[in-house]
């Protein structure tokens, strides 16, 4: 899945879409308005999907679709997680409001990953970055 920046500020949020403390003011830094992104995995929250993206080659950072169009909606094969039904991940359920992910094996099967790339845990970024190799052969193919 491949996604063009339209927007890279919360003035292009709607108002039910902020979920996060997002404001007009709101810089989804480093996305570079005009930059297309490979899509890592897909977050369900309540009001919106957020797509995994690696601007730059920084990252992973969660963005809010609403800042995207879709350029390539193919997906490779994932695996999807509804996280109130898989036990490690129901406390994203309960905290954040997010109802399912759809990604690569290790994100939505082992949630000391997920946690780990948002903390940037060294060992999690490496097997993201795995992860990533991989799903990017599989784009340029």
């Amino acid at each position: 899945m491949r996604i063009l920046c339209q927007s890279n500020t919360g003035a292009s949020l709607p108002e039910n879409a902020r979920c996060r403390g997002e404001t007009d003011r709101t810089e989804f830094a480093p996305l570079k308005v005009g930059d297309e992104y490979i899509v890592y995995g897909l977050m369900f929250l309540f009001s919106r999907v957020d797509f995994l993206v690696c601007p730059g080659g920084a990252g992973p950072y969660w963005m809010p679709s609403n800042l995207f169009s879709v350029t390539d909606s193919a997906l490779p094969v994932w695996r999807i997680c509804l996280t109130e039904q898989v036990r490690d991940y129901q406390g994203l359920l309960a905290a954040f409001g997010i109802t399912a992910l759809i990604g690569y094996d290790a994100l939505v099967s082992d949630y000391q990953h997920y946690v780990g790339i948002i903390e940037r845990d060294p060992v999690q970024l490496q097997r993201f970055i795995a992860a990533k190799q991989s799903i990017d052969q599989w784009q340029n193919a």
